[in-house]
């Protein structure tokens, strides 16, 4: 159980308070820490991290079983950097953490490509912002970079997920070969969580996902799903494997 004691009404102003979304994924990790034991990821990164709930649980499940990953909380809201590092620290979390603020994985763009063919991060989990909204009022709240980044996903609420997943950046209208995504920065091996709702018409991401050369080999399915205050929850777990 992670413990929020340390927070105040005054933080859920800034930052995304853990609600049903939270728990649902705490839950499924959970139910899958022995498969994440057996991949023994050396790096862990949370995208999104928001209070750093998320993170904090599967650390704790972790240690427990004497396995300390270096683990990257990233967020390109500071306000839900600054609670995570908070959380984590009242929570004892024995792991190296470190906390950048960004945008997915925007801090990798000057790594060279040639040291990304076998992908650095070996466990990615990401609860994003998945409630449909304009284009415009989109890029409007992520200039704020606010609480509202949390849940505004754009047309379908997919516009973040495909930059996640496909590297399509609409938003920012950046050249592709610059946008780094899932499919190069996860390790060979590696896992990855991903949080959808029934807006984001989760059966034809997976579809698009098995059809794109960049995701062949891979495992990828939804592994629960749960209607939960109107929403209906999938997670999809992403495996890659050797093409």
């Amino acid at each position: 159980m992670v413990d929020l004691s340390h927070t105040s009404s005054e933080d859920w102003i800034y930052v995304y308070e853990p609600s049903d979304d939270t728990f649902f994924l705490e839950d499924t990790l959970k139910q899958e820490t022995e498969i994440i034991v057996k991949a023994n990821p050396a790096i862990i990164c949370e995208v999104g991290c928001g209070s750093g709930y998320i993170s904090s649980s599967i650390l704790k499940e972790l240690n427990k079983r004497q396995i300390y990953p270096l683990t990257l909380l990233t967020d390109i809201n500071k306000s839900a950097i600054n609670l995570a590092k908070r959380t984590i620290t009242h929570n004892n979390i024995s792991s190296g953490t470190e906390f950048i603020n960004m945008e997915l994985f925007d801090s990798f763009r000057n790594i060279n490509r040639s040291k990304l063919n076998n992908g650095i991060l070996d466990l990615i989990i990401f609860n994003p912002p998945y409630v449909p909204c304009l284009e415009d009022e989109l890029i409007q709240l992520r200039k704020q970079c606010n609480i509202d980044v949390a849940w505004a996903g754009g047309l379908n609420g997919l516009e973040i997920i495909n930059r996640f997943l496909f590297g399509k950046d609409n938003l920012h209208k950046t050249k592709l070969d610059e946008v780094i995504c899932l499919y190069n920065i996860l390790s060979y091996g590696g896992l990855c969580y991903l949080l959808l709702e029934g807006r984001n018409k989760p059966i034809d991401v997976i579809n698009l996902l098995r059809q794109n050369k960049n995701y062949i080999g891979w495992n990828i399915d939804i592994i629960n799903e749960k209607k939960i205050s109107g929403e209906h929850l999938y997670i999809v777990k992403l495996i890659k494997r050797l093409q």
